[in-house]
């Protein structure tokens, strides 16, 4: 009987343990806001509700040769500048990302990560993802 009360009690404890823990990275991860790579379709779906800014990281001859419409030009490749700007955007905010194949959003999404922001979303592939999906790129 008293084994038997141990046991109990090492596993109240124990599950005490894993509940608080659990609890933990649950709000950590709340507190990391939701930023991740999305394809085309749900890209243009974010966009199509006017809740995101727009934001294309492509360099500024890149940007006038086509771009989807509504965004902003911040130029990756300009570093300093770009993560001035970066820094200075509100985190609150929530924000589309996209470049001519993936990669520099890529990048740009894990340093996004780094400052905080709350909701920002990468376009898996690019523009060229976007075009290829059969949407609209203006001049």
């Amino acid at each position: 009987m008293r084994n038997y009360f141990y046991f109990c009690l090492v596993f109240i404890v124990f599950s005490g343990c894993i509940s608080s823990q659990a609890k933990d990275s649950i709000i950590n991860h709340e507190e990391m806001g939701i930023i991740e790579t999305i394809p085309a379709e749900e890209f243009k779906n974010n966009l199509d509700t006017q809740e995101y800014v727009l934001i294309d990281i492509r360099t500024k001859e890149e940007f006038l040769s086509g771009k989807i419409e509504g965004a902003e030009n911040i130029d990756y490749y300009k570093t300093m500048e770009f993560n001035n700007v970066l820094k200075s955007l509100d985190k609150n905010k929530k924000y589309l990302l996209y470049c001519r194949s993936g990669a520099r959003s890529a990048a740009a999404l894990s340093l996004a990560k780094t400052m905080g922001f709350k909701e920002i979303y990468d376009l898996g592939g690019g523009i060229i993802s976007w075009n290829l999906s059969g949407f609209n790129i203006v001049q």
